[in-house]
């Protein structure tokens, strides 16, 4: 028995007892009936069966009894919620720990017991945010606002408000988000968290004047908040006000002791000003005050890809191809799993159009030494921008050749691969990869590619799942794996997958209307809701 149950049993009982005690005393108190009243059967009055009020002593014996019933059921309430709340602080501790699954668990034994718990409530609503079951999620939250509809406890209330208004941003749907902060800042208009958030929404919502307006006065209740000081910079960049971003930018740079707790605080503001600050001043032409900006934000954290991308690029846009060439090395160098770094960062080089002039300084570094694998890399990766994909299999092979434990060398061959068609020969060359790393989910996820391509279509889904499973927030491999289970008209599967992938890029809504992989599915109602 638990002791939900215990607790129960007890009360039960002890209402039973009180009934008794009831029906003993009106025995004890009841009149001889005269030869005037029914003897059997017929009708009596309510108050003949209770006692007549007007009776003295059975009316106070009957008062007491009903007080001390009332008591019992009172208490029988207040262990209930007791009961309750104990198994919510459980839970909370199972969410603290990460282990969300129980967690949400012990949150719905917790509302079993207290169906009117608002804090039960609005902590299954983050555990089921964690588990990505957002709309389950909203419920929750709309739950604990309906008890708290007149807001007598004002701080779960303002919660519920703002943790909702978290999920519909994930959502993507800004516009109710922001109609959800609003409440939570109508309780308490000194809520930064809502007001902050507001500000995100704004942001995604391209309303930067007013997610400034947001973060000022998140700024006014606590000008520490380092995150807000950023976001403002950014808004003032997207607005073109790149003189007052830097301005802000600085203000962080300047005055960094205050804003930080800690020294993880400290490495990520330092490197997200400066790196913000070098775009902001790129975008102004101060070019060398640039990779100045950028220098430092690699200083504060050299595995900051960001800043070494942007300084590479805006070391080629200065014409310093060379120089610009030894940053993207060091990309790769110090990031071997991001090995498509300086392709991945927006493309920054490639979107210059320098191909012929990188190759030319690539073959100059050769002739110095043609043992610089990087470079053989490097060119590689050109070649295959140029479409030239012979080539770059070439390439790759050299670069292979004198570093053959460096999967990113495997990785360019094989794209080489598969772009020619290849796909038996690109599937060898990705077991290559993963053989030297097998938790490199790139490879998984270019292997099926080459699987999907090749009309393998179970062994390419197998391959995506190996890929999702290492790394769960790529989007290209939720939606490559959503159209596989398209082609062998497993619609469910697909709904769910590419669910997914426009939750984490909502570009996919358009693409995939266009995509034949699709075919099958375009007038399924939930395809056309799913991408509308």
């Amino acid at each position: 028995m638990d002791l939900n149950t215990f607790y129960g049993t007890i009360c039960a009982i002890s209402a039973i007892v009180t009934i008794k005690q009831y029906l003993d005393t009106r025995k004890q108190t009841s009149k001889p009936k005269t030869s005037e009243g029914p003897i059997d059967g017929g009708t009596r009055n309510v108050t003949d069966q209770l006692g007549n009020p007007s009776e003295g002593p059975s009316h106070l014996n009957l008062k007491k009894i009903l007080d001390e019933a009332i008591k019992v059921f009172e208490k029988a309430i207040k262990i209930r919620q007791w009961y309750s709340k104990i198994k919510v602080t459980h839970g909370v501790n199972l969410f603290q720990s990460f282990n969300y699954g129980d967690a949400l668990k012990t949150f719905e034994k917790a509302i079993k017991i207290n169906p009117k718990n608002s804090r039960a409530w609005i902590f299954k609503g983050l555990a089921l945010s964690q588990l990505d079951k957002y709309n389950d999620a909203i419920i929750a939250f709309d739950e604990a606002i309906e008890i708290n509809k007149i807001c007598y406890n004002k701080e779960e209330c303002a919660s519920a408000w703002n943790n909702k208004g978290i999920v519909l941003l994930k959502l993507g749907n800004y516009s109710t988000a922001i109609k959800a902060f609003d409440k939570a800042i109508d309780i308490d208009p000194s809520d930064s968290k809502a007001l902050d958030s507001k500000g995100v929404a704004l942001f995604n919502s391209n309303k930067y004047d007013e997610a400034i307006k947001a973060y000022d006065k998140v700024i006014e209740i606590d000008s520490h908040n380092l995150k807000v000081w950023i976001d403002k910079g950014l808004s003032l960049s997207k607005l073109g006000r790149y003189d007052d971003a830097i301005i802000v930018f600085d203000k962080v740079i300047e005055n960094d002791k205050p804003f930080y707790y800690n020294r993880i605080d400290q490495i990520f503001g330092m490197q997200s000003a400066w790196n913000n600050k070098g775009i902001a001043l790129f975008k102004l032409g101060k070019y060398n005050d640039a990779i100045i900006a950028f220098d430092n934000a690699i200083e504060s954290d050299p595995q900051n890809v960001s800043a070494w991308n942007n300084k590479g690029f805006t070391l080629f846009k200065l014409d310093r191809c060379y120089d610009a060439l030894k940053v993207y090395d060091e990309i790769i160098e110090n990031n071997p799993r991001n090995s498509k770094a300086w392709g991945d960062e927006g493309i920054s080089i490639f979107r210059l159009d320098k191909y012929n002039e990188m190759i030319t300084v690539f073959d100059n570094t050769i002739e110095k030494n043609s043992k610089n694998a990087l470079i053989w890399y490097n060119k590689g990766l050109t070649l295959s921008k140029l479409g030239k994909y012979d080539e770059a299999i070439k390439a790759y092979y050299e670069m292979i050749k004198s570093n053959p434990d460096k999967s990113y060398g495997w990785n360019g061959k094989g794209d080489a691969l598969l772009r020619l068609g290849n796909y038996d020969e690109a599937i060898r060359i990705y077991d290559k990869v993963i053989e030297i790393n097998p938790q490199d989910s790139e490879a998984w996820y270019n292997k099926g590619v080459a699987l999907k391509k090749g009309r393998k279509f179970e062994d390419a889904i197998t391959a995506f799942d190996k890929a999702i499973e290492i790394n769960p927030q790529y989007s290209d491999t939720w939606y490559s794996r959503a159209s596989t289970y398209s082609l062998i008209n497993n619609r469910d599967q697909s709904i769910l997958n590419l669910k997914k992938a426009i939750e984490l890029d909502s570009s996919y809504k358009e693409v995939a209307k266009k995509d034949d992989n699709f075919k099958g599915i375009w007038k399924d109602e939930q395809f056309k809701q799913l991408t509308k």
